[in-house]
């Protein structure tokens, strides 16, 4: 019962390796040091080579049977009992196999007439001998060893695929969160225009149309280019500068933007929204939102600053846009990005660097 599945699989060629190594590879090895160093000749070691290969099939399969129908089982099973007993059990099948597979060999008619000879005057010298330090020491603690250290790499690979699971999920879920409250404050916006009856409307519903486009088909994607981000905020800061007086300066600008870098999608959305929900909200005379996009290198520096209103109101306190923000930036770019606020009585500015991968 050879056991191999699709979570083993990636491995299959190691541990194949490995027990052709064992097989075949390491008696070979052996053969050369005693040509070198007990005949005086290294080329010696080629008149074995026809019993290696035999002798070293039998044991392929004999090892190929114990690790991967016994001993890799049992032991990512952790059934202890019944894996020393199949240790047991190999010590006693090898010790009987290794006196009659030279009566298999002395059988085979294909192979030269020596190698028949002296395999069955082996057989008929050697007794079953259960040669227990041998065997443990050269091949079941070899293969435990082996088995041990691709049950490690597997439980490590399977943590790995959990926590990017995880990762995963909380992202799907922050971006769920963002989506519903950036279309609540989008329409509330049209809302007001509509009321007014303003020649904005058509333009704004249409800027939205293109945002909703880029949220439901793009956002879902791990990554999008920067250029599509910007394109993004640049419709939501169109938006914003249409219900808004004219004397509310609203400006963006970009440095070294390329259509060659990436980025997570609606990630840098929450710093402008933020500038324009607590910085122009409640100024209804004057004020500024001025965002600064700068690439440099593998460096992403987005600058972000608003004017403060003078009698500033609590009435839009506690967002979840920002939060999100933090929390996805610790799971996005844990290591790699920093976020700096400054904020003085006239102006709030807000610094955000990522590296890029």
């Amino acid at each position: 019962m050879l056991a191999f599945s699709s979570k083993t699989g990636k491995y299959f060629r190691f541990e194949l390796l490995f027990l052709l190594f064992l097989s075949y590879i390491r008696p070979v090895i052996s053969d050369l040091e005693y040509s070198y160093y007990e005949e005086g000749n290294i080329w010696n070691f080629t008149q074995a080579l026809e019993f290696r290969l035999v002798f070293g099939t039998i044991s392929m399969i004999l090892y190929s049977v114990f690790y991967w129908g016994f001993l890799k089982p049992l032991l990512f099973k952790k059934k202890t009992f019944y894996l020393v007993l199949s240790a047991v059990g190999y010590v006693v099948i090898y010790s009987v196999v290794n006196k009659y597979q030279h009566w298999l060999v002395a059988n085979m008619e294909f192979l030269s007439e020596d190698i028949r000879k002296e395999a069955w005057a082996n057989f008929l010298k050697y007794k079953v001998r259960f040669v227990v330090n041998y065997i443990l020491s050269y091949v079941i603690l070899l293969l435990f060893g082996f088995a041990y250290v691709i049950r490690s790499l597997q439980q490590d690979e399977e943590v790995k695929l959990l926590k990017e699971q995880a990762l995963i999920t909380e992202l799907n879920y922050l971006k769920a969160q963002l989506q519903p409250h950036f279309f609540f404050n989008t329409l509330n916006n049209i809302y007001a225009l509509a009321i007014r009856g303003s020649k904005d409307t058509a333009p704004m519903v249409a800027r939205l149309s293109q945002m909703m486009r880029y949220i439901i088909y793009e956002s879902n994607h791990a990554k999008v280019k920067l250029s599509q981000e910007v394109e993004f905020l640049s419709n939501y800061m169109e938006i914003e500068k249409i219900r808004r007086p004219s004397s509310i300066a609203v400006d963006l600008e970009t440095q070294g933007v390329t259509p060659f870098q990436e980025i997570e999608p609606l990630l840098l959305l929450p710093l402008v929204e933020n500038a324009f929900k607590h910085g122009v909200e409640d100024e209804m005379e004057k004020g500024f939102v001025r965002v600064l996009i700068v690439v440099q290198e593998n460096e992403v520096i987005l600058l972000v600053e608003n004017s403060k209103p003078i009698k500033p109101s609590n009435e839009h306190a506690g967002g979840v846009g920002l939060e999100n923000l933090k929390k996805r930036l610790a799971l996005l770019y844990a290591d790699r990005h920093e976020l700096t606020v400054e904020n003085t009585n006239a102006i709030y500015r807000v610094i955000l660097s990522l590296q890029l991968s």
